[in-house]
């Protein structure tokens, strides 16, 4: 059984999801994970919310627009936070080049699930991966 490990004082996971009942449920395993689980406001800007939570983490569902904005990502970006794209392995590849490009990792349902600690919890490498060209 998972012991909680939600603290009010825990990094930021900010959730970013069209579908409240889905983002809840990331949510909810963010906070299981060690990390305190936070949503934009109604009508909220993004950058406004960014200020507002100064997340840790950013975990964005592939069905929300924002995982297509770059005016969203590059900002996102330049807070600090690390970048996540969440959903079905079908939708998940098709953000791939977008993935890349931003340095945003993956997170894969229903199978990553197991490992949503060590995803959020492991060290980005300091050397950039160089992509085939």
């Amino acid at each position: 059984m998972n012991k909680p490990r939600y603290s009010r004082r825990a990094a930021a996971a900010l959730i970013l999801s069209p579908d409240p009942l889905g983002g809840a449920l990331v949510g909810a395993a963010a906070e299981l994970a060690g990390f305190r689980a936070e949503f934009t406001h109604p009508k909220e800007q993004l950058r406004t919310a960014l200020s507002r939570l100064k997340p840790s983490h950013i975990l964005i569902d592939c069905d929300d627009p924002t995982s297509q904005d770059e005016t969203a990502l590059g900002p996102a970006l330049m807070t600090g936070a690390r970048l996540f794209f969440f959903g079905t392995a079908a939708k998940t590849d098709a953000l791939r080049v977008v993935a890349e490009r931003y340095r945003v990792s993956i997170i894969v349902f229903p199978g990553d699930i197991d490992r949503l600690q060590e995803i959020l919890t492991r060290r980005p490498s300091p050397i950039r991966e160089l992509s085939p060209r």
